[in-house]
């Protein structure tokens, strides 16, 4: 196996020190990104997540979106989006069926007025959106039925498709039947959320959506199942997620390269990896998430949580077995390239509309605490992977990677 890191920064090569100490395979060679293929037959997409504050630096990231699609050559694939979650903070969308306009001023602020002038040959992109903790704050079932019924692409608007809240015995009209339909197969218990296929229309990318919120937290409620309560339904259920996660790995053997999308990374030098830059007292926030940790009392949100760290466990598991797959989350508010563990990609895309601070780790490919998103090229067994970042257009970076598994 041959992991093979190609970044932009610079005209020297340099080995990873993960690479120094355990792996002799995996290396880094900087060369320009012009050499990255800009084919037909190049499948390009993008990630950006934690982007639901309307404001600044959502509107820069946006920028930088509008000036990379635009300069993409013709696709055989039209060039997409995929949302690692936190689409609207900080508490979600209201609850209920809107009954006036205020909803969809609220979201028109965060996607049409946003993203509407991002456009691929004369075309408005498709957001695929996974959701995380702040969405499910209010209410998710809008997103599978309001959202999407508002912005279907039609009227120019950029397309929006959520994952993963479906029912087989509920029909997709984006509509109140729809949503009256879902909240109704939840309150029967029926699983709504389980890994989803997300359609791209080629055989050189895979791209499975999961929703690690759902998942974090039937894990928490399983380990928590007395055995005179009965049946471990949460435990079942979450069976069923990795079930599906599995089958759709395994459905999809061939295609050179799988992507799975969640909102919660399974490793991060961020905060929710315990990292606080602000000196102890002075935050009160990071404070009291020192005291949780000294005390084993972790928020579910982070890791170190009993939950959550069974969960990144489990899923880089089942990945692992995979040569070419990456997984995409958000949830830390900067971007970040892991190669978690020595043996699975990691990229952190969750500075679209907020920050905060991240550290160097050993296992740090790419960092940076700045307005940004990131760019996927699949071309053959090659991933070319470019972090485009800056607080305008006039202040934009780029760094860019190849990554090859052979």
């Amino acid at each position: 196996m041959i992991a093979c890191l190609v970044a932009t920064t610079g005209a020297k090569s340099w080995i990873h020190e993960s690479a120094r100490e355990n792996r002799a395979d995996f290396g880094a060679w900087l060369l320009p990104t012009q050499n990255r293929p800009d084919s037909a037959g190049v499948v390009t997409f993008y990630a950006i997540g934690d982007q639901g504050y309307a404001g600044e630096q959502q509107a820069a990231v946006a920028e930088l979106l509008k000036i990379n699609v635009g300069a993409i050559g013709a696709r055989e694939v039209r060039p997409f989006v995929l949302g690692t979650g936190d689409n609207y903070y900080p508490n979600g969308l209201p609850w209920g069926w809107p009954k006036d306009h205020v909803p969809g001023l609220f979201l028109d602020r965060r996607f049409d007025e946003v993203y509407a002038a991002c456009l691929h040959d004369g075309h408005g992109l498709t957001f695929h959106l996974v959701h995380g903790n702040h969405d499910y704050r209010g209410d998710v079932y809008l997103w599978e039925t309001f959202a999407e019924g508002r912005f279907d692409g039609s009227d120019g608007t950029p397309r929006l498709v959520s994952y993963t809240l479906r029912s087989p015995n509920v029909a997709d009209t984006n509509n109140e039947t729809e949503y009256d339909g879902l909240r109704q197969a939840a309150e029967n218990g029926e699983l709504l959320s389980l890994p989803e296929l997300v359609p791209v229309p080629t055989d050189k990318v895979a791209i499975i959506a999961i929703d690690s919120y759902v998942m974090i937290h039937l894990q928490d409620d399983a380990r928590g199942h007395k055995d005179d309560d009965g049946p471990n339904e949460a435990a079942e259920k979450l069976e069923a997620h990795w079930a599906g996660l599995r089958l759709l790995l395994a459905e999809n053997a061939d295609v050179r390269w799988a992507f799975v999308v969640g909102h919660h990374p399974i490793a991060t030098h961020g905060a929710h990896g315990g990292h606080n830059p602000r000196p102890l007292g002075l935050h009160l926030h990071g404070l009291w998430k020192k005291i949780r940790g000294v005390v084993g009392a972790h928020d579910i949100q982070d890791l170190g949580h009993s939950a959550y760290d069974a969960f990144a466990d489990r899923l880089a598991t089942e990945l692992a077995v995979r040569k070419r797959v990456v997984y995409v989350a958000g949830h830390e508010h900067n971007l970040q390239m892991l190669w978690y563990k020595d043996r699975l990609i990691q990229i952190v895309s969750g500075a679209g509309s907020k920050l905060t601070s991240v550290k160097q780790g050993r296992d740090t490919v790419f960092k940076a605490k700045e307005p940004g998103l990131v760019r996927f090229d699949v071309a053959g067994n090659d991933l070319w992977v470019e972090f485009i970042y800056g607080s305008s257009a006039t202040q934009r970076k780029s760094s860019t990677f190849r990554i090859n598994r052979r």
